[in-house]
């Protein structure tokens, strides 16, 4: 599965984040905030690796880790 050709940025999609949250942030050195960002990966995996056999109970593990990174990869299922 690729990506939509000619994927253009939605104005109205991007979100500022809050001032507490950019001042914690700078607080963090870049191995502190690689960190987070990993956690949140396996976050997202963790619950997609769950929600994805709610909605197809007939997929098979691999089907579910091709979904998973179809997700990662172009935003779609």
């Amino acid at each position: 599965m690729s990506p939509p050709k000619n994927r253009t940025l939605n104005p109205r999609h991007i979100k500022i984040p809050d001032p507490d949250v950019i001042a914690m942030m700078k607080l963090k050195t870049p191995a502190e905030r690689l960190e987070m960002a990993f956690a949140s990966h396996r976050l997202v995996r963790l619950r997609l690796a769950g929600h994805f056999p709610t909605l197809h109970p007939e997929w098979t593990e691999v089907d579910v880790q091709r979904a998973i990174a179809g997700r990662f990869l172009s935003g779609t299922s």
